[in-house]
């Protein structure tokens, strides 16, 4: 009894903890907080009921998420989806369809039956049905199933091309004036008049 307490408790905090990352940005690795999530799910899963115990429901659970979350069964069909999943793809409900059917996209579907394999992953991927750049966190869980959660990081992306864009504008507006400012240094440096030791000192 005390161990589903506590495993809501976790959840939450962990739910907490993706909405805290979102917040800040996307992270460099594939977190801690969601492999926890994921076996969190599954213990879940496996004792949905415990005599006298009040029990949140699993997709009250992954509705309390910000990002879109799928989880798989081994056949690679989804058998529960959150809300914002639904949402974002338009549909009533993904239980039931492959990623493939939901999403339209065969990378994520590779991505999908690579994780029912027993390989964790992240990956940046690009969404036609969506329009938008989604990263990618997959987790296998036991019994060969697995946990999908898409974050949108759309805008993060077009931040770090505008950034990008701008150092190289940048750089290449400022290598003429450099380089004749460098020249005109070098050749005073090398005895075109007669400079005083302070005049040498700021021209190197």
């Amino acid at each position: 009894m005390a161990f589903f307490f506590n495993s809501q408790d976790r959840m939450a905090a962990a739910a907490r903890v993706l909405r805290a990352e979102l917040a800040r940005g996307v992270p460099d690795a594939l977190r801690i907080e969601l492999r926890e999530l994921a076996e969190l799910v599954h213990a879940r899963i496996a004792a949905p009921e415990i005599a006298g115990v009040e029990t949140l429901a699993l997709p009250e659970l992954l509705n309390g998420l910000p990002d879109a979350v799928a989880l798989f069964d081994r056949h690679g069909r989804i058998r529960l989806s959150n809300a914002a999943l639904d949402t974002l793809f338009g549909k009533p409900s993904a239980v039931g369809r492959t990623a493939l059917e939901v999403v339209r996209s065969a990378e994520l579907s590779e991505a999908v039956a690579r994780m029912l394999e027993g390989n964790a992953q992240k990956l940046d991927i690009f969404l036609p049905s969506a329009q938008r750049t989604f990263q990618a966190f997959l987790a296998p869980l036991a019994g060969r199933e697995g946990l999908l959660l898409l974050r949108d990081v759309s805008e993060a992306r077009r931040a770090e091309a505008t950034r990008r864009d701008f150092v190289a504008n940048a750089s290449h507006e400022l290598r003429t004036p450099i380089s004749a400012i460098a020249g005109a240094a070098e050749r005073l440096l090398s005895g075109a008049i007669p400079l005083p030791e302070d005049a040498r000192m700021f021209l190197d």
